[in-house]
């Protein structure tokens, strides 16, 4: 794909812009065989998230600073994710064979069209669960995790039908790869609204297992609300973490220009910061109850601290230069 393909496509999916769907298939058995050099090494950026939390928005921020080529859900770290939360590799691969892929896949997505400019990756939601290997055995990648507080995450999803569907295709993911960790027939049992909180508290577990084994300097949380109401900062202190050397004159151009003022995944609908904070006022006051429920629930049954910032916040974190 040419750069301008990338930055067309809202997501490297089955919705990719058909025009740049042209391509060769290389079965990754094939590309392990010749196994291209230096490959795998390269360094990644990642946006890991936990679903409808204004990821595609912050994506298309850093796409229009320089030095950076976005990826938004590319299929393959959903297929990557999928073996990771099956904690298997799949069939007629060995452990290892099924690691070197994973790693020279990263590295290949890792690619980008300028010397020294950084790919920034951001996966699907539903691809969460290749956060280990990314940051864990990969020393050089670095991310951030973006997320809503459960409140807000809950009207988010409640807002529209669309979203609430997406909750719950989350959901089963998530239920499969933790059989462990929560009960998957008591959750399913439950009204939409605590499914849904079930579904916050799972990412967010995602998040805090890594906490102990990934230093500060490589993963760090936001607040996708803290994000809405100071975009540059945001902005400078992701660049800050990732280690692009944006100027404070881009990055305020940037956060005052007209991509904060429209749909990030609809760009011909306006929306901005208001009009998004004024929709869930809207949801939470229409369903205040189901989801003062689905807290209380989600606080009684899986130890969830709801309405706690997570760690290593971004802002505010004190990250100098990388």
């Amino acid at each position: 794909m040419r750069p301008a393909g990338y930055a067309s496509s809202v997501f490297l999916d089955g919705r990719v812009r058909l025009h740049e769907r042209a391509g060769v298939e290389v079965r990754l058995r094939d590309l392990l065989r010749v196994e291209p050099p230096r490959v795998a090494k390269r360094a990644g950026r990642f946006i890991f998230h936990m679903g409808h939390a204004c990821s595609t928005l912050l994506s298309r921020a850093i796409e229009a600073l320089p030095g950076s080529l976005v990826l938004r859900e590319p299929l393959v770290m959903r297929q990557l994710a999928r073996w990771e939360d099956a904690r298997r590799p799949p069939p007629t691969y060995t452990a290892d064979t099924w690691r070197r892929a994973d790693h020279l896949v990263q590295g290949l997505l890792a690619k980008t069209y300028a010397e020294g400019d950084l790919a920034v990756i951001k996966p699907s939601s539903l691809a969460n669960g290749a956060m280990r290997t990314c940051l864990v055995e990969r020393p050089s990648n670095r991310a951030v995790f973006l997320y809503r507080s459960l409140p807000s995450f809950l009207a988010t999803m409640l807002r529209t039908r669309d979203n609430r569907q997406d909750g719950l295709a989350d959901l089963t993911v998530r239920l499969r790869a933790r059989p462990g960790s929560v009960h998957a027939s008591a959750v399913r049992a439950q009204p939409i609204v605590r499914r849904l909180a079930a579904l916050w508290m799972l990412h967010v577990q995602l998040f805090l297992e890594l906490l102990p084994l990934v230093p500060a300097s490589r993963l760090l949380s936001l607040d996708a609300d803290d994000f809405l109401s100071s975009p540059s900062a945001t902005l400078a202190a992701l660049g800050r973490a990732f280690g692009f050397s944006w100027s404070p004159s881009q990055i305020a151009l940037v956060g005052a220009g007209a991509l904060f003022s429209r749909d990030a995944k609809r760009p011909s609908r306006s929306f901005d910061a208001g009009a998004h904070a004024f929709e869930l006022a809207r949801t939470r006051a229409a369903l205040g109850d189901e989801i003062a429920d689905a807290i209380a629930w989600c606080t009684r049954e899986m130890s969830a601290r709801a309405t706690e910032a997570l760690p290593r916040p971004l802002l505010g974190s004190g990250q100098g230069p990388c």
